[in-house]
């Protein structure tokens, strides 16, 4: 298990932030199905890395995966984490009751800043990140 603070000095604080959410909030990773939703080298990417050095098991969805997938993918999966930048991209059809939702997301819309996950997430899901207000300030901390 990792220690009690995350500390890499070659990740953004970003993946840092996320993996200390979970751990703060007592989420047992180990064996998690998990899908990351965006690769990119400064979220998705090192966000899925340190999340199966803890053991879970880690799907990365991304703009090369088929239209269909990621929903099949994210109903399977206990954990989700969103690094995108696309408003709306993740909605509760999508997420099976009692999953956790990261959303890493943001994207600035109707004047407001909001994340990948719709706000209805929040109706199905265990442990929810909102934006602004979840990792954000996590990352900021760091």
């Amino acid at each position: 298990s990792t220690s009690a603070q995350v500390t890499c000095p070659y990740l953004s604080a970003a993946p840092q932030a996320i993996l200390q959410l979970l751990l703060d909030n007592s989420v047992p990773l180990a064996g998690t199905r998990t899908t990351v939703i965006g690769a990119s080298r400064n979220v998705g990417l090192p966000v899925a890395q340190l999340l199966q050095r803890e053991g879970a098991e880690v799907t990365i969805a991304n703009i090369h995966t088929s239209r269909s997938r990621p929903k099949d993918l994210c109903l399977d999966s206990q954990l989700i984490v969103a690094a995108v930048g696309k408003s709306q991209l993740v909605t509760a059809d999508m997420v099976s009751f009692g999953t956790i939702c990261v959303d890493a997301g943001i994207k600035k819309a109707d004047g407001k800043n909001c994340g990948d996950f719709a706000s209805d997430v929040q109706s199905v899901a265990t442990l929810y990140t909102p934006v602004p207000g979840g990792v954000g300030p996590v990352c900021v901390a760091a």
